[in-house]
């Protein structure tokens, strides 16, 4: 997990906001506010469950705030039951501005965006077919993936939060899906 970096002011940003009453004052976030013992992430993973008389599986790696477990940022990926299909659901907390959208981006230049579809007392999520190149580039080694979402402050302005997850777990994790 310390191969997970983070924007720090954002992430501040982002934990700030998860804390933080509706209607109160946001401060500047600044790298200073922010401590690796802040938040929490998961690691590339499979899980399971039963959807019906099937098994449904997903790998995703999930980025929470310590002090109230909210999450940041969630990356799932599952496949369509054509199981070929790869599609990615990006799940963000409450108070995100929905009007605009989630980005996706790799060093190696593959990017995606996802439109906000819904929210629900879990957060907002965006879902995609994931892209040939996105999937591509995620399963190669030495590769991060970049999640960028803009958020409101109290008094309603934009923020943008920007989350970077390694990517070294993901290719096993990806694999166990077929």
């Amino acid at each position: 997990m310390t191969q997970h970096r983070f924007f720090a002011a954002c992430l501040g940003t982002a934990i700030a906001l998860l804390g933080t009453p509706a209607g109160a004052q946001t401060p500047p976030a600044t790298a200073t506010q922010v401590s690796p013992a802040a938040y929490v992430v998961s690691g590339w993973r499979v899980e399971c469950a039963t959807a019906g008389s099937a098994l449904a599986c997903q790998a995703l790696d999930q980025v929470t705030a310590r002090a109230n477990n909210g999450v940041i940022a969630s990356v799932s990926i599952t496949l369509a039951p054509d199981g070929k299909t790869p599609y990615v659901l990006v799940t963000t907390p409450l108070g995100v501005a929905v009007d605009s959208s989630i980005r996706m981006t790799m060093p190696s230049g593959p990017n995606q965006t996802l439109a906000f579809l819904t929210c629900n007392g879990n957060g907002c999520f965006g879902r995609a077919a994931l892209s040939d190149s996105m999937l591509t580039a995620m399963r190669s080694t030495n590769q991060t993936l970049t999640i960028t979402y803009d958020s409101l402050n109290g008094n309603l302005v934009k923020q943008s939060i920007s989350i970077t997850l390694a990517l070294d777990g993901f290719p096993a994790a990806y694999n166990k899906l077929h």
